[in-house]
């Protein structure tokens, strides 16, 4: 009975110490799960911060990519912006010259049109007043030409004798005084007593009348060739 308790006793002991010992087992297995479990959790945690420190990397390159495409592009808009200035001025300065040349052409036309219109009437005014001066030299003459004849028939005596209608015509030579220079028989009225009462009629009407103050018209009346008629009424 005594070894019966003592065999109970070691297997009672035995029991205990497998207990113990797997008790001590599972409290090294739960040891090193939680070992594990803390390494593990510092993996995730490290790895979780790496994925942080990634994802923050590729932000920042990110961000520091859109703020270089963005100052790339300010700058090509800026470049942009510039080259529609230059361009934009130098439209307008080109569309000014060609503005100032068009007025400087019109300018120069409208001149030339002036000038040529000035001297047009001038010379359109100064034919006119050439062709009035003509006019009345000429109706100036005719008159003057006229008193000469008339002075030169008065002093004409009649011709006795004479039948039908006498024409002699006389070629005179004035001076600006009126005296005559010289009288010249051109053609004969066929009747020499007419002819000499005619070259006396000269004569005697020295001086023959002449515009007055007017050297200029004289040149008409320096040598005239006179008409003068005769008819037996």
């Amino acid at each position: 009975r005594l070894a019966e308790e003592r065999k109970k006793t070691d297997e009672e002991k035995k029991r205990l110490a497998e207990e113990k010992q797997k008790v001590e087992e599972e409290k090294k297995l739960a040891q090193e799960d939680k070992r594990k479990a803390e390494e593990d959790k510092l993996k995730a945690e490290q790895e979780k911060q790496k994925a942080d420190e990634d994802h923050k990397k590729r932000e920042e390159e990110l961000q520091e990519k859109r703020l270089v495409e963005e100052k790339r592009k300010e700058e090509e808009k800026k470049k942009l912006e510039e080259e529609k200035r230059v361009a934009d001025e130098k439209r307008k300065e080109e569309e000014r010259k060609k503005q100032e040349e068009e007025r400087r052409v019109a300018d120069e036309k409208r001149k030339k049109d002036e000038e040529r219109a000035t001297k047009e009437a001038d010379a359109k005014a100064a034919a006119e007043r050439i062709r009035q001066a003509a006019e009345q030299a000429k109706a100036l003459k005719a008159e003057y030409v006229g008193k000469i004849k008339a002075k030169i028939e008065s002093n004409t005596s009649a011709v006795e004798g004479a039948t039908g209608t006498l024409r002699a015509e006389f070629k005179i030579i004035l001076l600006p005084t009126g005296e005559v220079l010289s009288a010249t028989l051109l053609k004969s009225s066929g009747n020499k007593a007419y002819d000499d009462a005619v070259e006396r009629g000269i004569a005697k009407s020295v001086p023959l009348p002449l515009p007055p103050n007017n050297p200029e018209l004289f040149r008409e009346f320096r040598e005239l060739r006179l008409p003068f008629n005769y008819e037996k009424k």
